[in-house]
């Protein structure tokens, strides 16, 4: 039998791990062949509701048996596709993640919640500004601009993301809302598609921030800010 499945890349690295352990127990032959592909939570819900099949690069083209999203199904999305349900498979954490010269390991850079907010929709727009050097008096804090990187494709970490900034902030809710969108308050983003793809951005510019899952921040070897 196989499975396919695709969608967020927030849960990725756990579907792989899970698969990979479960081949061990009930191996190919005669057994189960699941395979997870990392499109993004809006492609993964787009892709179990119209059934079509996709290709993916050299890979063979797929149906998805089921798909995975960061981001809730709404009721209009129930109220077209009654069949649907969701199950809460895991729990994760969303990070800012930063890329500052000279910042050495055991360090904490420090943000308030509402001054994320502020940074995301273009309130703030440097590393030395007076928000930020206020609670880092420990950090020599450069005069460079802040770099941002955020998602290109329709993203449940933005949707997480986003959220907790339009709770932190009313004005980042009224400016740029709670969607999975790319939509930002800033015009001068740099985008990326999946997680993966903002942690390789930060991790090779000097004096970026984005924002990706914990695992993420992790395997890349990035520092993430303390809230």
């Amino acid at each position: 039998m196989k499975l396919r499945a695709g969608g967020a890349s927030f849960p990725a690295a756990m579907y792989r791990d899970i698969t990979f352990a479960y081949s061990f127990l009930h191996p190919t032959t005669g057994g189960v062949d699941i395979s997870y592909h990392s499109v993004g939570s809006s492609a993964g819900k787009r892709w179990i509701v119209d059934g079509s099949r996709r290709c993916d690069g050299a890979r063979p083209c797929v149906t998805l048996d089921w798909a995975a999203s960061d981001s809730l199904l709404t009721e209009s999305d129930y109220a077209a596709y009654p069949d649907l349900r969701m199950f809460p498979t895991m729990a994760g954490a969303v990070v800012p993640i930063f890329n500052l010269p000279g910042f050495r390991e055991g360090e904490d850079l420090l943000l308030t919640p509402a001054l994320v907010s502020k940074v995301f929709r273009g309130a703030v727009t440097h590393w030395d500004d007076p928000e930020i050097v206020s609670i880092n008096p420990h950090l020599a804090l450069p005069s460079a601009r802040i770099v941002l990187c955020v998602r290109a494709d329709g993203s449940g970490t933005t949707e997480i993301f986003k959220k907790a900034l339009s709770a932190f902030e009313p004005e980042f809710a009224e400016r740029v809302g709670a969607s999975s969108n790319a939509k930002w308050g800033p015009t001068n983003v740099t985008r990326r598609r999946l997680n993966s793809g903002v942690a390789s951005f930060v991790a090779h510019t000097p004096f970026a921030l984005g924002y990706s899952v914990l695992a993420e921040a992790r395997n890349a070897g990035l520092p993430f800010a303390t809230l």
